[in-house]
């Protein structure tokens, strides 16, 4: 069996090369960055734009079936809890690169583990602060460093050809 840490390794080289090595990543990097320009190369930014939000929302949409099937085995409402905001967070302290986002991600996981772990042990630390214990690492970790993280220039922005 594969470790987590072997695995999540091998996604992320799997999407920095993408992104940073084949001319369709290339391609997307650009449309985010200015796609006037990206216009002006002859990529059709449009369907670029549509196409990383289909796939981002599929991606979306996995993993909320793994967290409902797979992982919970039925569906409760409020079963996310917050890790959407926790996801964008390490995606902006991550400072928007494949390998800042997967450090992210597992620093703020260790948030959580902790949590657990101090649960299962029997902590004399009330049930309520131990669950807030990802959501302030995450609000620490976004004061201190959100400063210095930059956004593709083009993000959120609408595009209009001409």
């Amino acid at each position: 069996p594969i470790k987590s840490s072997a695995a999540s390794d091998v996604y992320k080289r799997q999407v920095s090369y993408y992104l940073f090595r084949t001319q369709s990543g290339l391609n997307l990097r650009s449309v985010g960055e200015n796609p006037k320009v990206a216009d002006t190369l002859g990529i059709n930014v449009a369907r670029t734009q549509y196409t990383a939000a289909i796939v981002g929302s599929a991606i979306i949409a996995m993993g909320g079936a793994f967290l409902s099937t797979g992982l919970l085995n039925s569906f409760s409402e409020e079963m996310v809890s917050g890790r959407g905001y926790i996801a964008l967070a390490a995606v902006i302290f991550g400072r928007y690169k494949p390998t800042g986002i997967m450090a992210a991600a597992m620093i703020f996981m260790g948030g959580n583990v902790l949590a657990n772990i101090l649960m299962v042990t029997g902590s004399n630390i009330p049930y309520n602060f131990l669950t807030m214990i990802p959501y302030v690492l995450t609000i620490i970790a976004l004061a201190a460093f959100a400063r210095s993280a930059v956004a593709p220039a083009a993000l959120g922005k609408p595009y209009k050809r001409g």
